[in-house]
């Protein structure tokens, strides 16, 4: 087993794990150290830094009215969805699970989605493969276009805030940026490349 299925099959394991009694996991803060990571990005102009601010608002909104989905459980959060070792061909365990916390398991399955509908790093055939395996398309519950929107909106501000050390990230932030305020047209847009935390 491996690529989308695989990792689909970590995500229902890991979904449908008992909370922890023994160990304390964070609840999931989807905007913590958003309004600091705006406020610290020095290449900002006002007009961006505006727009940011209002737009975290906005979206602190809608997470107070978030349509209800399945129950909360532990989730990977910010860790890479797809670090995974297989053992035999099926047994697959999860990486990086410091990162775990407890939040929506949607919250999980709208970065797969973001993949091809966002950004286009998958294909269509493998997020069904995805969506057969995990036995739930995220796409199909009213949430799903409220989580994608505050998921891009940290990939926005987590580029932007490393583009204050690396200049070099600079042109990528002033694109995503572009992306998420309609400069660029629909999604799925192109040019959003993975950067290293």
């Amino acid at each position: 087993m491996s690529g989308p299925a695989a990792t689909a099959e970590s995500l229902k394991h890991l979904h449908r794990l008992p909370r922890p009694r023994n160990t304390e996991l964070a609840q999931l803060d989807p905007f913590a150290g958003m309004a600091a990571g705006i406020a610290a990005a020095r290449m900002l102009d006002p007009d961006e830094r505006n727009w940011l601010t209002g737009h975290l608002a906005e979206l602190s909104g809608r997470w107070d009215s978030m349509p209800l989905g399945r129950p909360w459980c532990v989730i990977r959060g910010s860790a890479p969805l797809d670090e995974l070792i297989v053992i035999d061909g099926a047994m697959v365990i999860p990486l990086a699970l410091e990162r775990a916390v407890i939040g929506p398991p949607e919250w999980d399955l709208v970065r797969i989605s973001m993949e091809l509908w966002s950004f286009g790093w998958r294909t269509a055939p493998e997020y069904a493969e995805f969506c057969q395996a995990y036995g739930q398309d995220v796409t199909r519950w009213p949430g799903c276009y409220l989580l994608r929107d505050i998921q891009e909106f940290r990939m926005v501000v987590e580029v932007t805030v490393a583009a204050t050390a690396d200049p070099g990230l600079r042109g990528q932030s002033a694109h995503r940026l572009a992306c998420i305020r309609g400069d660029v047209g629909p999604r799925p847009w192109p040019g959003w490349v993975s950067i290293d935390q």
